[in-house]
């Protein structure tokens, strides 16, 4: 296979990790006729038998295509944030492998979305001087505050569900629009000879 067609499917692979995420907590959402945004964390969906398949399954698979993202990052951005990611896509299917009520619960769904900012900001700060970059800044800044406005009481909800999703669709738009290889655009003619920093 062509090094240019590993990139398409690197990409690709990113664009789907969180497509398949974000539409396996919707569905378990659907699926759960007991599930409240406002009073719930995502990870109730994991353990209760109407959504469990969907949300877990759907967590897994996300989290393991975000690998060869991951890798495609390594070779094309900042190193460091690709190590990031890729340790927080492997702590996202850690979520679904282990559900709420198990010892590495909690371990990997903290490091999923500290990761996550952890990456974002130092993506961040690597490309601080395109506008992109400094979108990336702000979004890593929204998602601190997002859950600082949370902990003080500030939400209209006392659940995990409403930042948690917050803070997916944030990696969402980081994986698909706005990081140093965007996933969900395609590639550009000079994209295989871009540096590694």
């Amino acid at each position: 296979m062509s090094p240019r067609r590993i990139d398409a499917w690197r990409r690709a692979a990113g664009a789907a990790s969180p497509a398949v995420a974000l539409g396996g907590i919707l569905l378990a959402t659907a699926l759960d006729p007991t599930f409240s945004w406002t009073t719930d964390a995502l990870s109730d969906l994991g353990v209760r038998a109407p959504s469990a398949l969907a949300f877990n399954g759907a967590l897994i698979a996300g989290g393991l295509l975000g690998l060869p993202y991951a890798h495609l990052l390594f070779e094309r951005a900042d190193r460091a944030v690709a190590v990031a990611f890729g340790v927080g896509s492997l702590c996202l299917a850690g979520v679904g492998l282990f559900p709420s009520g198990t010892a590495l619960h909690a371990p990997v769904a903290v490091g999923f979305y500290l990761l996550a900012t952890v990456a974002l900001a130092g993506d961040g700060v690597a490309r601080r001087d395109e506008s992109t970059g400094r979108l990336t800044l702000a979004l890593a800044a929204g998602h601190v505050l997002s859950w600082t406005t949370w902990g003080a009481g500030l939400w209209p909800a006392t659940g995990l569900a409403l930042p948690e999703f917050v803070g997916a669709l944030i990696v969402a738009a980081w994986v698909w629009l706005l990081g140093p290889v965007p996933a969900a655009t395609p590639p550009d003619a000079t994209d295989t000879n871009a540096p590694v920093r």
